[in-house]
């Protein structure tokens, strides 16, 4: 027996499911989670970099964490249209 008990009644779509004594993650919110992490990534080394005062020059690892946040952005955006089921 699932049981939704995030079900966001504004968007239509759930986040977390309860399966039995277990809590499962929709896939559609693991790759909302995602996204947002990706997100978040982008933006603290943007920010950083602007702080330091050294804009757009970015190092090798720097690049590396970019190209990672990208990819995470990309692998949350091909998991939000597969729906509610469990991730």
């Amino acid at each position: 027996m699932i049981i939704a008990v995030a079900n966001n009644k504004k968007l239509g779509f759930q986040i977390v499911k309860k399966h039995g004594a277990d809590w499962i993650i929709t896939k559609r919110g693991l790759g909302l989670l995602f996204v947002l992490g990706g997100l978040l990534g982008l933006v603290a080394i943007l920010g950083l970099d602007i702080l330091r005062g050294r804009s757009l020059d970015f190092g090798p690892t720097q690049k590396l964490v970019l190209g990672g946040c990208v990819g995470l952005i990309a692998l949350g955006l091909t998991l939000i249209p597969l729906g509610d089921r469990p991730a």
